[in-house]
């Protein structure tokens, strides 16, 4: 997948140093989530909603990296809630919503 988004978005993913941020995002929990959703639903979650929550602040790669991901597994409708209470809602590549419930 990574190599796949650094193809797709270049401007936006590193291609020097694939580990380094923001392609570190999918090496977190909330891309996990993403992935082993989509590995269970024969590689699409194409109209499906989700609610994942988080123990933590969304961070800045993932902040990046995560609505183009939902676009690779299918663009679901994605609300992940955070640590902080925040709320972050994720459709066509996009946030559609940042902030406080």
């Amino acid at each position: 997948m990574r190599d796949r988004l650094v193809s797709l978005y270049p401007e936006l993913m590193r291609k020097d140093n694939l580990g380094l941020k923001p392609n570190d995002a999918l090496f977190h929990a909330e891309a996990n989530a993403l992935l082993r959703a989509v590995a269970d639903k024969t590689n699409s979650l194409s109209g499906r909603e989700f609610v994942v929550g988080i123990d933590r602040g969304l961070c800045f790669s993932c902040e990046l990296v995560l609505p183009k991901l939902g676009l690779q597994v299918g663009n679901p409708k994605v609300t992940f809630v955070d640590g902080n209470g925040d709320v972050w809602i994720m459709r066509d590549g996009v946030w559609l919503k940042r902030g406080r419930r």
